[in-house]
């Protein structure tokens, strides 16, 4: 459509705002990725994505309300370049949200640190190692909510 991702989530936010119940909302990252590794990526209230590189792990914030919420909502986009080995993770709460026989949540500080060190290895490892965090620290509880996890990795211009 040649749109920019902000204008795409303000469309989305307008349609959905038009054609659900008052009461619904929906969160959703969406992006781009340039052949140069140049990433756009716009966030209606979706958890932080977390950029995996040499660096660490970096979040990337939403960048607007939720769709649904605001008739009238504007969503900003988040460039970030890729270099060759790095990933982004995104997920839902019910990853970020699982918890141990105490109580307690892994969060997304404990989703960060399980992917720490994990600078060039595949999407499909990042994804088989949150599972198997997630799975360890709810000690095999069956989960509360959905756990869905997607990764990309950027391995470099062509």
């Amino acid at each position: 459509m040649g749109l920019e991702l902000g204008e795409l989530l303000t469309i989305a936010n307008r349609i959905f705002c038009e054609s659900t119940p008052p009461t619904m909302y929906a969160t959703l990252a969406c992006g781009r990725v340039a052949p140069d590794g140049e990433l756009e990526i716009a966030s209606a209230g979706h958890l932080p994505g977390l950029l995996v590189s040499q660096n660490g792990v970096e979040q990337i914030f939403a960048t607007g309300f939720p769709l649904g919420l605001f008739p009238a909502s504007q969503y900003t986009v988040h460039k970030v370049h890729f270099h060759s080995g790095d990933s982004l993770l995104l997920y839902t709460e019910g990853v970020s949200e699982v918890r141990d026989r105490s109580g307690n949540e892994v969060g997304i500080d404990g989703v960060s640190v399980a992917v720490s060190g994990l600078h060039g290895f595949s999407a499909e490892a990042l994804v088989s190692v949150c599972h198997e965090t997630v799975d360890q620290f709810s000690c095999g509880q069956r989960p509360s909510d959905d756990q869905t996890l997607m990764a990309i990795s950027f391995k470099g211009v062509c």
